[in-house]
């Protein structure tokens, strides 16, 4: 996970997930962190071909830079970046296969649009954007599918209903709180268990 500031106004968010394990998903970890932070300069330096408030031309351009290596190493990347702009209280997003992230207002849960194609299949591929707007106390949350896909010793998933439901429970707490009390909600549910596979869970809660 990453986030970085544009300007006063506007945030960039970005999560995302490398498909496998062992020696190929280290490598092509790191090389989607050197990509992304290289793409990061010129983003913000206005330097990489593009106006740096589009997360799908940001989205477009990495998985270019990454298809090769990606199917060098047999392997694939799933990301979401996201543009939140307080200027005109809105999100924009992108997401390359990546587990869909929520926003949960009060009584309401917004499901953000399911992914595009997972980076690193198609070189040519251009990916679009979805705008949600924003309100003051909404939370978005972003999570890789390790969370929800994460079994107890009766073979449950955590699942994403158990997000939802810690997250309204805990909503008039500050975010690292509700991140405290979703990562005791998983322990309770694993009980012992052991975690099968890593995973990446943030949260912002707009002000």
């Amino acid at each position: 996970f990453d986030s970085f500031p544009i300007d006063e106004k506007k945030l960039g968010l970005l999560i995302f997930d490398v498909m496998g394990h062992g020696i190929e998903a280290t490598q092509l970890k790191t090389k989607v962190k050197a990509s992304l932070g290289r793409l990061k300069e010129l983003y913000l330096e206005k330097k990489a071909g593009f106006e740096p408030l589009s997360p799908a031309a940001l989205v477009t351009q990495l998985n270019q830079r990454l298809t090769e290596e990606c199917q060098r190493l047999s392997s694939f990347v799933s990301l979401f970046y996201a543009l939140l702009d307080l200027s005109k209280n809105r999100l924009i997003y992108s997401s390359a296969g990546h587990e869909p992230p929520m926003v949960l207002r009060k009584a309401e849960l917004h499901q953000l649009i399911e992914g595009d194609l997972l980076m690193g299949i198609d070189k040519e591929k251009i990916y679009g954007e979805n705008i949600i707007e924003i309100q003051p106390d909404d939370i978005l949350l972003m999570f890789t599918d390790g969370i929800v896909e994460t079994l107890n010793s009766k073979d449950e998933e955590f699942s994403r209903k158990n997000l939802v439901e810690v997250v309204e429970e805990n909503m008039h707490l500050s975010s690292s709180e509700i991140i405290k009390k979703l990562l005791s909600s998983l322990k309770d549910f694993l009980k012992g268990t052991p975690l099968t596979d890593e995973f990446t869970l943030a949260l912002a809660k707009i002000k």
